[in-house]
């Protein structure tokens, strides 16, 4: 039994989301690009696994009139990746988590997550801590960092990430990340406390209980 949401319904609840999106820009600044559309970029390119996905659309469209960002994913004007970073970065990723609870809504409306029961009916929820950003010399206040032996410092940003997973089951399901801050502490502290706090925002019917035997990067809950 596969995931009961195709590419049209996925599309859907994103586009949903993307209504209304912060603009920083001020007016009378080049608009030929949307911030939707730099979203709806952004995510084909995630969602393709393909970080030259775009550069081929646009060789694509060059050549053929047409491309499959537009006929895949909706997207009228391409914007580079300059252009995407410029518009998305004063966005906050918390602006689509609706997506997430819109996915996990669909799929418990159409009975999937049933299928998802495991271990005496209940769900398991697996959490994995993963950085999405390093730099020894590009940082942010919302930075965290660590000082190596030899003075130097890495700055990055990491997040933990909740995913729902069953036996013999190849799909998994994304909930919404709990990005790690400096306000939250230092390493294993840290970690331990985003954990609890991604467990806080899981939707219901799964379990909210705080993580139990939490050792370090591999855990059992």
């Amino acid at each position: 039994m596969g995931l009961a949401i195709g590419m049209p319904e996925l599309l859907s609840m994103l586009s949903a989301e993307l209504d209304n999106l912060p603009d920083e820009r001020k007016q009378g600044n080049n608009t030929k690009y949307t911030v939707e559309e730099a979203m709806k970029s952004a995510f084909s390119v995630f969602f393709m696994q393909s970080p030259s996905f775009l550069d081929h659309q646009r060789l694509m469209k060059s050549h053929k009139g047409r491309d499959n960002a537009n006929s895949l994913f909706g997207i009228e004007s391409i914007p580079c990746d300059n252009q995407i970073r410029t518009l998305l970065d004063p966005v906050p990723a918390s602006t689509v988590f609706g997506v997430f609870r819109s996915v996990y809504g669909g799929l418990s409306k159409t009975g999937t997550l049933s299928s998802y029961r495991c271990f005496q009916g209940e769900f398991l929820l697996t959490l994995d801590g993963t950085e999405y950003f390093s730099s020894k010399k590009i940082h942010c206040s919302h930075c965290c960092h660590r000082t190596h032996k030899n003075g130097s410092t890495t700055y990055f940003h990491a997040a933990v990430t909740p995913v729902l997973v069953a036996p013999g089951r190849p799909q998994v399901i994304g909930l919404e990340p709990e990005f790690i801050t400096p306000q939250d502490g230092h390493d294993l502290p840290r970690l331990r406390k985003c954990c609890c706090q991604a467990l806080d925002c899981c939707p219901s019917p799964l379990p909210t209980r705080p993580a139990r035997n939490f050792t370090g990067r591999r855990s059992l809950l």
